[in-house]
């Protein structure tokens, strides 16, 4: 063979007609269903998502999300510590790692300040994200991986089983030297002991798992806390820390996790702010907060005239939101359409006005839930009918609504596809809300037991 035959250089020219999508990859594999992508690799946002003030000062909850990063990372030492010495095993090729834990209890921020210090250490970062979680990147890879790989996957316990293998047997993640592979996740006991066995027998490397406990056992560790939540919130609303006055009850069950803690800190905030006093526990204190989207809905309508949604018809869309998860715009549509609360008319309005309300992170995204997960659980739950809270009244139009959102009307016929999303949001809202169990999931799945087999339509 000539010397000229070794080094021949191949070219490669992709065409594709107007509307349609290409997809390519170098140096790995890539798994298309039903013409999407099974999943995708992104750069990891290692930088905070900025927040107006003004606009956090109306939308309080805007600073739980954890991609603000208002109160400073801390503690968790150990657990960084634990994650530090996986990812700097001399051992070349994959490795995997679980960080479980009930939701509110600082899983993303961990992984996050994990990777912003593996970053630093000059490992690139990446986002593993599936299907389900729809975007405009119609690429598989973001760029080179570099010698050194982390690849943080969060929602882990949503992901099929053999979606996390097909990612996990990737080429691309034998490009590097060393690669590491995060996964995040709120259950640990449903799925985790079986794809941990699957990756044994495949040879690769299992580096354990970390069950997040919780920060805030002592009444002195839950009054620290406080205060550095509370003094990062008082400088937002622009008020002297020492008018935040810590809850008496501070120290009862319920608030061990970290963002109950930063919801009592928000809320004592905000209602020192306002003159009012906050309420008393961690359901109050989610009606607190909701009650002040409601306001800002309403004032955007009625007062500002920003947005043309009547504020009953954007707290359903929040609610659709919530439970789907973003959506490209046409689907989107389709759906508001679908359970009632748009026509084809005014869906265009609707949308509009609630990326106004809340702004997608995708350029073409729309439908951004309400944040965090835990808010927006305790949304879902207090909207629909059932509850026994007095302070919040319920919507008699979401006693169907789910019905309407996760089924076709026919049992023969395939769920939709954003039906696996909601059904998983749904589940988890109802851990803590016993009448979404009764009311809504028994029910639901008991006539249409299809959503329980994980098999979704790709038709609208």
């Amino acid at each position: 063979m000539s010397d000229e035959s070794v080094h021949q250089i191949f070219e490669q020219r992709i065409f594709a007609e107007p509307g349609s999508s290409v997809y390519a990859v170098q140096h790995g594999d890539m798994h298309i269903r039903g013409g999407h992508l099974v999943y995708r690799f992104e750069l990891f946002p290692l930088e905070s998502r900025p927040i107006n003030q003004d606009s956090a000062r109306l939308q309080p909850s805007r600073l739980l999300a954890a991609e603000s990063r208002i109160v400073p990372f801390s503690s968790r030492s150990d657990e960084l510590a634990r994650l530090a010495s996986w990812r700097d095993d001399p051992a070349p090729g994959v490795s995997v790692m679980l960080v479980h834990g009930p939701g509110g209890q600082g899983k993303s921020r961990l992984a996050a300040q994990f990777a912003v210090d593996s970053a630093k250490l000059g490992w690139t970062a990446w986002s593993g994200l599936h299907v389900s979680d729809p975007t405009t990147q119609l690429v598989v890879a973001p760029g080179d991986t570099g010698a050194s790989l982390l690849v943080v996957v969060e929602y882990a316990e949503r992901w099929p089983t053999d979606d996390l293998q097909l990612l996990l047997q990737n080429p691309l993640l034998r490009r590097p030297q060393h690669c590491r592979v995060l996964l995040v996740s709120r259950p640990a006991e449903s799925w985790w002991p079986a794809l941990r066995h699957r990756l044994g027998k495949a040879g690769f490397t299992v580096g354990g798992n970390i069950a997040l406990q919780p920060l805030a056992a002592t009444e002195v560790q839950r009054q620290e806390m406080f205060d550095t939540a509370s003094d990062q919130f008082a400088t937002v609303f622009d008020i002297p820390a020492e008018a935040v006055a810590a809850p008496e009850h501070l120290n009862s069950d319920g608030y061990e996790l970290v963002l109950t803690q930063h919801m009592a800190a928000l809320v004592a905030v905000d209602a020192a702010a306002r003159g009012k006093a906050p309420p008393s526990n961690p359901v109050g204190m989610s009606a607190y907060l909701l009650d002040r989207e409601h306001d800002y809905w309403q004032k955007l309508h009625d007062h500002d005239q920003t947005i043309r949604t009547a504020p009953n018809v954007m707290a359903r869309t929040v609610y659709t939101a919530t439970l789907t998860r973003p959506q490209p715009h046409d689907r989107a549509a389709t759906i508001l359409e679908r359970i009632g609360i748009a026509t084809t008319k005014t869906a265009r309005d609707a949308i509009n006005d609630h990326a106004f309300c809340y702004p997608p992170t995708g350029s073409d995204l729309v439908l951004e839930p309400l944040y965090p997960d835990r808010l927006g659980e305790d949304f879902l739950a207090l909207h629909t009918p059932g509850h026994s809270n007095p302070d919040y009244s319920a919507d008699d139009w979401a006693d169907t609504a789910v019905s309407q959102l996760l089924t076709r009307g026919r049992k023969a016929e395939a769920p939709p596809l954003w039906a696996r999303s909601a059904l998983i949001v749904l589940i988890e809202a109802a851990h803590r809300w016993p009448h979404l169990v009764e009311n809504q999931l028994i029910p639901l799945l008991y006539s249409n037991p299809r959503l329980a087999i994980g098999k979704y339509s790709e038709v609208l």
